[in-house]
């Protein structure tokens, strides 16, 4: 599948460039999220009269809808912004991190960090996520010295106060941890109802354990549970040995929150109940607890 698919000019955008990209920004459109919702989007622009524009929407479907080259100048950043950003729209609500990651977020964020990725190596930018300072020294360090990378709306507002914006998307709960590993080509894992997932919460920015501040967790989809970091060691390597590598892997990510824990290994905490399909969390562990036997024996 291409990563975008071109949707004809909006109303109003720039032909043209007077500076080269150093960077793509983010934003959410605040609307409506899911399959057409970057159909919708383009359209509107094409009929809108406020003199707004982006480079791409995306959304939970994909492939990427782009309706501005790169070359040249969409509306959507004012004036620092737009002249040395590619924008990408993402059809998105303001929501709280574990809504980020429910099924339909976390598509739309696979499809946008592909896309970034794209751009990032169409132009040459860093993949990097950029501060508000490295963001306005995108536009105002000397030539040679100005940094690349990735930003979103809130970091263009921050970072150029002299442009009057306002605009704070991506707002408080994205989640950028999760995303950049995707721009990076690491997937963050989902857990099914027929795998055993081990992860550690608030761990390090390349997932090593922080003394003090990582919880371990263990889920199979259904159910979740918090245990000790020899636990879930032990516990991962008995799958491994029973079922075979596709049964157990281990996610990393930074937001210790109950919410964040069941958005990703488990929805309904371990204890309260069953459903779904597959083996069971009880069922997983007992044959984790039965192959640690057979290879403590062999």
């Amino acid at each position: 599948m291409s990563v975008a698919i071109w949707v004809g000019y909006p109303r109003s955008y720039t032909p043209g460039r007077n500076r080269p990209v150093q960077y793509v920004c983010l934003h959410g459109t605040a609307g409506n999220e899911g399959p057409t919702a970057a159909e919708n989007g383009a359209a509107y622009d094409k009929t809108r009269t406020d003199g707004t524009s982006c480079h791409y929407f995306t959304d939970s479907a994909g492939p990427a809808l782009q309706e501005v080259p790169d070359g040249d100048r969409a509306h959507c950043a004012l004036f620092h912004g737009n002249e040395i950003g590619v924008h990408i729209e993402i059809c998105a609500l303001p929501q709280t991190r574990a809504q980020w990651l429910d099924p339909v977020s976390y598509a739309t964020l696979v499809t946008t960090a592909a896309l970034t990725r794209e751009i990032c190596q169409r132009h040459g930018l860093a993949l990097k996520l950029l501060t508000v300072e490295e963001t306005r020294a995108a536009y105002y360090a000397p030539v040679g010295q100005r940094p690349t990378g990735i930003t979103e709306h809130a970091r263009v507002t921050q970072a150029y106060p002299e442009d009057g914006g306002d605009h704070m998307d991506l707002w408080d709960g994205f989640p950028w941890d999760v995303f950049m590993k995707l721009v990076a080509g690491e997937p963050q894992r989902r857990v099914g109802d027929d795998m055993l997932m081990v992860a550690k919460s608030g761990a390090g920015l390349n997932g090593e354990t922080v003394p003090g501040h990582t919880r371990w967790w263990v889920g199979d989809g259904i159910y979740h549970r918090e245990t000790d970091e020899s636990s879930a060691n032990n516990l991962i390597g008995a799958i491994r040995n029973f079922y075979g590598d596709p049964r157990a892997a281990i996610l990393s990510w930074g937001d210790t929150s109950p919410e964040a824990v069941q958005a990703v290994i488990g929805s309904i905490p371990a204890g309260t109940g069953g459903g779904g399909s597959g083996p069971s969390f009880a069922t997983l562990v007992e044959a984790a607890r039965q192959g640690a036997e057979l290879a403590e024996d062999s």
